[in-house]
């Protein structure tokens, strides 16, 4: 059989039997999730090695790094604890730059690691900073009043800010 015909007619059996397991479970959506990760599985979509346009790229960037900005500030808002709505952002960020290559291209995946390469550098000086100030300042009420998942929240904003940027950047601006 052709590929271009056995691979929809896989992936619409598996999602339309994932459909139907979901319905007689009542988790449609979990159904569909297996019967696409299967489908996803049985034709080895994720092997293929696809080439994306400068255009495309941007795309796929600009869809990552949104998903990325709306799962932290959503997760933020439900939980009212924007220190793990921020942290989940960052968790997100890092699995998608480890999969980046995988997932797209080498070149995308090229452009997340310099990005989380410069936001793991920006929370480790942010921490060092907050670190050294509080060591100088000594008894200063403002940094002393502090809890430290304040800290945390001020270096994680700091870090993620400067992946974003770099992200921005090495997209648009130097044009990779």
């Amino acid at each position: 059989m052709d590929e271009k015909i056995r691979i929809p007619l896989i992936l619409g059996l598996c999602l339309g039997g994932g459909a139907a397991i979901g319905y007689m479970i009542g988790e449609i959506t979990t159904g569909l999730l297996v019967g696409f990760l299967l489908g996803i599985t049985l034709t080895g979509g994720f092997r293929r090695t696809v080439k994306w346009t400068k255009a495309q790229r941007r795309v796929i960037i600009a869809v990552a790094l949104t998903g990325m900005l709306v799962v932290g500030a959503s997760f933020g808002l439900l939980t009212g604890d924007y220190v793990s709505g921020l942290g989940s952002a960052i968790a997100m960020s890092l699995v998608v730059v480890l999969k980046m290559e995988k997932l797209f291209d080498e070149r995308i995946g090229a452009l997340f690691a310099k990005a989380g390469r410069d936001g793991f550098v920006a929370a480790n000086l942010a921490v060092a900073a907050l670190l050294f100030t509080a060591r100088i300042t000594g008894d200063d009420p403002l940094l002393a009043g502090l809890p430290p998942t304040t800290w945390l929240l001020v270096a994680a904003a700091v870090s993620w800010g400067v992946f974003l940027v770099s992200a921005g950047y090495h997209t648009y601006v130097k044009g990779e």
